[in-house]
């Protein structure tokens, strides 16, 4: 690892008068990774114009453009990341993970490009003035061209290749909404609204594979010996239409009632139409006359509703792949197809308030939820008589609750210091109901969703051979709590003073590298370093060693079972509580007698994931060493081969002329 270094220029100017306003600004950043090879630049533009050509119609352009350029240190699950072999060394292909071999792997070149345009307009058009239409018009075109190049020589490659990416991705949006408003009475109001939205997404891709380079030196895919290209590309199309109806009395009493109607090209072609129903309501319980001006303001509020997410593009249809062998070529099962697949469906419940008292200066809001998807999709195993894999299905029951929060405090406020202090928090609590009768190892009705599982040591503070529970179950592998504590200090001269926090605590994951080094050894897991202090991992094969030394005795089932050569794959799940101290900022203004013409000028310098707290029970690198697997319905925690977010000084520099 190194110390990276970087450094980012905006610039921006905005005017216009009362019929015309716009908006310009551009960025640049250029800035190192802590892997030898990593680096990226991005560069930005923005713009956006405002235009009121009649008085009743306003027109809305918005833009935005960039282009990001990447090189990439090898890393990952891969026989060439840096990661894979130091956690491997000495067995790996290479060896030890000496200076001299890793700098062998860095003769491989990654880079990618990524470009963006993003264009919105808008018309907005009052005929009465209880009446507006609106329409939007939004295309997005996002693009990615990437190279990996193994160069002639190449330490696993010695006569070379190249593969190329090129991936183009356009989505249009149409998107139409009408409202009129009726206020027959001086207390009651209601506005009614309808609209419609049509989306239209679809990307390519090409990848481009060549072996066998003619010499040293940067070449191109043509000249490879061998070559080989591969395409594909795919196509949805999702519209729907809503309508809505907002009432309202004495500014106090609001109802809320609407259904929104969609459908999906990645629907089944016997499914139809999906109605999303919702109803809502809010009380502004502080505007009633037997309510305490001591007590500030409150709003009571309920909400209940429908939600969905639509499949795959092509999970409901059968499809077919192609295959070689040999010279011939042929279609091989692919996908199954179910033309009654549709989207999985959410039923929300909501109840909350919204509170201020104290002349504002505590203020408070809070939220529960409770969460029921019925339809949910699941991957089902077939028979494998039928040649095809698992297939998506609508078989599930899930549900969650949990609640989000939010505290704001002004503790002190004087005529040279003021200090404001809070929080927020959320929780989130998942539960299998039902999986139509399938079995998933990782979806279990009653458990989280989805659950971590495996060989856990039922005696892991006895000092004896582990014990285990097989596929027993851990915990869920996502967070259940997350709070962010924040402070602002005011201090004199407009010195300014903040502070942020993460607490993330609940989730379980499972610490693929220390598996690896404890298997492979000898230097062995960073959990495993006093263990080795009494029982070197050379001297100790496992539970049931024969040969084992009489210093076991002092050494825990736990560390038994994962510390040493023959360790179980599946004993290596721990908390991954953590509390990080993410951002300290200090900000000072500049006079503005220093620095001609400016109208405020200020300068600040942050510091970000300083400090580290993790659960005793942590016994790896860092909890944010984490890779996902995203498989539909699955996303789980895996102590992996990616980086954490480094720790970094910024001095930024902000003026205003």
């Amino acid at each position: 690892l190194k110390q990276a270094y970087g450094h980012s220029e905006a610039l921006s100017v905005s005017g216009g008068g009362g019929q015309a306003q716009y908006y310009l600004s551009s960025a640049f950043d250029d800035k190192d990774g802590v892997l030898p090879q990593d680096h990226a630049r991005r560069y930005s533009m923005r713009g956006n114009l405002t235009l009121q050509p009649l008085t009743n119609l306003t027109l809305q352009w918005n833009s935005f453009v960039s282009k990001n350029d990447l090189a990439m240190s090898p890393d990952g699950n891969s026989g060439e990341s840096i990661f894979f072999n130091v956690y491997r060394s000495p067995v790996t292909s290479l060896g030890a993970a000496t200076p001299e071999n890793i700098a062998k792997l860095l003769t491989r070149k990654t880079t990618q490009t990524d470009d963006r345009l993003i264009v919105g307009a808008s018309a907005t058009w009052v005929p009465l003035g209880w009446m507006s239409h609106r329409f939007t018009f939004g295309y997005d075109r996002a693009a990615m061209s990437g190279e990996v190049f193994h160069p002639y020589g190449f330490v696993f490659q010695p006569t070379g290749d190249i593969s190329e990416l090129d991936w183009r991705s356009e989505t249009v949006t149409l998107d139409y909404a009408a409202s009129a408003q009726a206020q027959p009475t001086n207390d009651f109001k209601a506005t009614f609204s309808v609209g419609g939205q049509l989306v239209h997404t679809a990307d390519a891709r090409v990848d481009g594979y060549g072996r066998g380079l003619p010499g040293p030196g940067k070449q191109t895919l043509s000249r490879a010996a061998e070559r080989f290209v591969f395409s594909g590309g795919q196509e949805v199309k999702t519209g729907g239409f809503f309508l809505q109806s907002l009432l309202a009395w004495k500014d106090r009493y609001f109802l809320t009632g609407g259904l929104r109607v969609d459908g999906s090209s990645a629907f089944g072609s016997s499914f139809g139409l999906q109605a999303y129903p919702k109803l809502s309501a809010s009380y502004v319980i502080s505007d009633e006359p037997f309510w305490p001006a001591t007590l500030g303001t409150a709003k009571l509020r309920a909400a209940y509703g429908f939600a969905g997410r639509a499949p795959g593009v092509f999970d409901a249809v059968r499809t077919w792949t192609a295959g070689a062998f040999a010279g011939q070529t042929a279609f091989l099962p692919d996908n199954l197809g179910n033309p009654a697949l549709g989207p999985e469906k959410s039923g929300e419940m909501e109840v909350g308030v919204d509170a201020a008292a104290l002349d504002d200066r505590v203020s408070l809001t809070f939220t529960y939820y409770h969460r029921r998807t019925v339809n949910a999709l699941f991957l089902v195993p077939q028979p494998p008589s039928n040649g095809f894999g698992a297939q998506l299905e609508n078989v599930g029951e899930l549900s969650a609750a949990g609640l989000e929060a939010s505290l704001d405090a002004t503790v002190l406020r004087g005529s040279w210091l003021t200090w404001d202090l809070g929080s927020t928090i959320s929780t989130n609590h998942t539960k299998v109901l039902s999986t139509g009768g399938a079995i998933f190892y990782n979806f279990v009705p009653g458990q989280p969703a989805p659950v971590w599982r495996g060989a856990k040591v039922t005696n892991r503070d006895a000092f004896a051979d582990p014990e285990y529970a097989l596929d027993a179950f851990f915990g869920p592998s996502v967070p259940t709590v997350i709070i962010n504590p924040f402070t602002t200090l005011r201090l004199p001269h407009g010195l300014l003073l903040t502070a942020r926090g993460e607490y993330q605590g609940g989730a379980w994951g499972q610490d693929f590298p220390s598996r690896l080094v404890a298997q492979r050894g000898p230097r062995g897991p960073v959990g495993c370093d006093d263990v080795y202090k009494i029982v070197p991992w050379a001297s100790y094969t496992g539970p049931g060693d024969p040969n084992a030394p009489a210093a076991i005795s002092q050494v825990r089932a736990l560390d038994r079972a994962r510390c040493y050569k023959n360790a179980r794959s599946d004993v290596w799940f721990m908390p991954l509580d953590f509390f990080k101290l993410r951002e300290v900022t200090v900000q000072t203004p500049i006079p503005t007698r220093f620095i001609p013409r400016a109208t405020s000028a200020f300068a600040s310098l942050s510091f970000h994931n300083l400090w580290r707290w993790t659960n005793s029970e942590f016994a790896s690198f860092d909890p944010e060493l984490i890779g996902s697997r995203d498989n539909v319905n699955q996303l789980f925690s895996l102590i992996t081969d990616q980086l954490p977010p480094p720790a970094t000084v910024t001095f930024s520099l902000k003026l205003t002329f």
